[in-house]
């Protein structure tokens, strides 16, 4: 007896050689991923890595910008501030600072994002979030006659309401707790901290940890 060596799955073979004569023709709409050639699949993720990580320059150079972001915060911008939600605060987060050594060098703070595989069970890999937000943040705005917030009040939020999820290959990360007013008409909060509609979370009360003592 000899044996033949296939690649071919026993699932294969059994319905290349016994054909079902009911079958019917089936479609599915594919995914953005799905239609993108393995050329373009990769380029479009190298393009994704590059932009959603913040290279050393971008620490070097803006130094500067993150001191008077995070220094304008006390000031509270009315078309936020004139929102009054349900249930929920509205926070506007300080970004990360870069720790700097002795000798000069950048310490390249790192908020883990990750990336769900297609199939959505597994984790595909981890990068850095677009949105480097500290865990420290000013209310904006609170529900009416709120009793333990006010809007200027510091306060520490849970690591859960800054963490991002990319939640496949093809699609854009995701910040759950994001929040834009109606002017800004992106998917998802601006990634660039010079745009007036960054930083802003929009959190349950859960996530809030604790008020900060000025």
């Amino acid at each position: 007896m000899s044996f033949i060596r296939t690649n071919q799955s026993m699932r294969d073979i059994a319905e290349n050689k016994y054909k079902d004569p009911d079958a019917k023709t089936s479609f599915y709409f594919q995914t953005e991923g799905e239609r993108m050639t393995s050329e373009e699949r990769a380029k479009f993720n190298a393009d994704l890595l590059k932009s959603s990580i913040a290279p050393d320059s971008y620490w070097q150079d803006r130094d500067k910008d993150i001191s008077e972001y995070n220094e304008s915060l006390t000031t509270l911008d009315p078309n936020y501030q004139n929102i009054i939600p349900f249930n929920r605060i509205l926070v506007r987060m300080f970004h990360i600072v870069a720790e700097r050594t002795e000798s000069g060098i950048i310490i390249e703070p790192k908020i883990p994002m990750k990336e769900i595989t297609q199939n959505g069970i597994g984790i595909r890999q981890t990068m850095n979030s677009p949105w480097p937000y500290m865990r420290k943040g000013i209310v904006v705005a609170t529900p009416e006659n709120d009793p333990w917030l006010k809007p200027g009040d510091l306060v520490e939020v849970d690591k859960h309401a800054v963490l991002a999820l990319k939640p496949s290959v093809d699609h854009p990360p995701v910040l759950e707790h994001g929040f834009t007013s109606s002017d800004w008409t992106g998917t998802e909060p601006p990634t660039d901290l010079e745009n007036p509609h960054f930083g802003y979370l929009l959190i349950d009360y859960r996530l809030i940890l604790g008020k900060i003592k000025k």
